[in-house]
Parts: C-alpha cells; structure tokens; sequence
C-alpha cells in the first residue's frame, strides 16, 4: 500500500508541476502578454512601461523562475482589476464554490444512488421508467437552460426561492438543482448499469440461494460492489461542478470562483485567470489522488496491481 501510495503522490506532484508549466506559457503562446493585457487604447509608451511593471522585458527563463517560486511561497501574483493578491480574492470566493459543489454532489448522490439501485434490481418497473427518465432529462437538458427556466418559475412566479446571492440558506437551492442534475443524471445511468451486470454475478446467486432478502443483497452486495464504478465518476463529477460552475454562479449571481472567473475574463485580468486555473487544476489533483486511495482501500487487487 505504501508503494501505491508514493507512486500516486509522485504522480500527482508532476501533474501539478506540468499544469504550472502550461498556464504561465499559455499566455505567452498567444503574444505579447503586457498587450493583451492592458486596455485596448493604450499607447506604446503605456504597453512598456506595463511591460517593466510586470517583468515581461525579463529573459522568460528568469520570468518562469520567479512565477514557480512565487507559487512555492504562496504568492500567486496580483490581480490588475482588483489590485490586490490574487489569493486571496481566491480564498474569498472559494467557500462559496465548495459549498455550492458540495449540495450539488449531495443532491445527486441521494437522488441517483437509490433510483440507480432500485431500477437496476427491478428492470422494467415504474421505479425504474422514472429512473431512465430522470436521468435521461438530466443528461439532455443545457444547465444554463435549467437555470433560468427555475428562476422564472420557482423565483418570479411562485417566489419560493431566491434569485440571487448567497444571503440565505434557501438560496443555494435553486443553482444547485441546476449544477447537480447533468451528474445526478450521469450517477443514475452508472448506478443502475453497474447494478444490472452485478445482479447477475455468481455471488448474488449464492446469496439468493442461502435465503437472503432482497433488500439485504441490495445493501450488502449490491451496492458496495458498484460503488467502486461510482467513486470513479463521483471524484471526476465533483471536480466538474467545482469548474463548470461559470455560467451557474453568473446567472444567480453567486459569489464564488466561477463568478470571479468571469469577471476576470471580462476585464482581461490575466494574472487572476491564472490563478484561478491553477487552484482548480489542484483541487482536481487532489480529488484524483483521493479517489485512487480509495480504489486501493476498497479492492486491494488495484494497489497490488
């Protein structure tokens, strides 16, 4: 387990280390940085002394250099909109996107996990037309759409919810619904796909033959033998909410990185967009390196392979 487990670790540094690489030369690839990123009617004399500012006159092996160590140091550069660290605008803005990830995950799990589980046992039943069904519409329907369809109904017409903000619990109910529900269509379609292929597996039989119920094979064997599919997909899915939540946080106008994100877009605050897609990359390390400690955990087959 040791052994898997440093491997992973080493793996991740250097993925890391290459995603670092990527965003400081991405800029560089498309021109002129200190062009791009001052104002579009700036004059010449303007551009260069941005330019000096930022260190781009530098030889860029010494700007890399600096930009690495920087990062090793915490210091992610400052934001040209905001004019102050980007780090911590991004330390701001960041519980707002976790929570928001963590209701829509949430959300998914407890609604796909069981119809997945309840349709795969009883294929062609009602429970399971509803399960297809939600997780058909789940997978076909644009969450920007879902959105505005859900304000208009749920927030102008029956005022249930709120519209916008962060300013009460109930807030957070409406863009989540809309962030969780291409992955609650996706765990659905998993769940239920995995429970078919195991219900059929010699130990299921076995398990049927020793006079076992129904729900006990489905709790006990069923379901913890798919979650090893589920993991996967749930680790990936939560890395996606965290960074596919533009469009989401800008309609309801929620304050978190993708709000951020697009506000930095918008003012060509390159410094922050880095940064940004740094600490999403990370998180996306992260949530990968975890999910391949639990595969190790959960089937000793993985870390022994």
């Amino acid at each position: 387990m040791q052994r898997y487990l440093m491997t992973r670790i080493i793996q991740s540094i250097l993925l890391m280390l290459g995603v670092i690489v990527l965003v400081f030369f991405m800029i560089r690839l498309t021109g002129d940085p200190a062009r791009l990123m001052v104002p579009r009617d700036a004059t010449p004399e303007q551009v260069e002394v941005f330019r000096e500012t930022m260190g781009f006159n530098r030889p860029l092996a010494v700007q890399f250099l600096d930009y690495l160590t920087g990062i090793f140091q915490g210091d992610f550069g400052d934001s040209l909109n905001f004019r102050q660290p980007t780090l911590e605008l991004i330390q701001e803005r960041l519980p707002g996107t976790i929570e928001l990830a963590v209701a829509a995950m949430l959300l998914a799990i407890v609604v796909a996990v069981p119809l997945g589980i309840l349709g795969g046992t009883s294929p062609g039943s009602f429970v399971d037309s509803i399960g297809r069904s939600v997780g058909l519409f789940g997978q076909v329907i644009p969450n920007f759409w879902l959105a505005l369809i859900l304000i208009l109904v749920f927030g102008v017409q029956l005022g249930w919810f709120p519209t916008f903000g962060r300013d009460s619990p109930t807030s957070i109910v409406l863009p989540a619904i809309a962030l969780g529900l291409a992955t609650m269509g996706q765990l659905l379609r998993l769940t239920r796909s995995a429970v078919l292929e195991i219900r059929n597996e010699d130990y299921i039989r076995t398990a049927r033959s020793k006079g076992l119920s129904p729900r006990k094979i489905a709790v006990w064997h069923v379901s913890r033998n798919a979650s090893l599919a589920l993991i996967s997909v749930i680790g990936v899915a939560f890395t996606y909410l965290l960074g596919g939540s533009v469009y989401i946080e800008t309609i309801f106008a929620w304050p978190g990185l993708g709000n951020l994100l697009d506000q930095a877009i918008r003012a060509r605050d390159f410094p922050l967009v880095q940064s940004i897609a740094i600490v999403i990359a990370g998180f996306a390390i992260l949530m990968s390196l975890a999910t391949d400690i639990m595969y190790g955990v959960i089937d000793p087959r993985i870390r022994y392979g």
